[in-house]
């Protein structure tokens, strides 16, 4: 796994995409919700929480 290029490895962003050949896209959820219907309905959704991994 590797990171892609600017301006997609933000370290702050708030969600990681991860392509097919294994390239992490870090980006905000805010962007991604105001350019796509998709993405707003998906983030409205409730979420499950979030395991510690051990």
């Amino acid at each position: 796994v590797e990171d892609a290029a600017a301006p997609f490895d933000h370290p702050d962003g708030d969600i990681i995409l991860r392509a097919s050949d294994s390239v992490d896209f870090r980006v905000f959820k805010l962007f991604l919700s105001f350019a796509s219907p998709f993405f707003r309905q998906l983030f409205s959704l409730p979420q499950l929480p979030v395991l510690d991994r051990v």
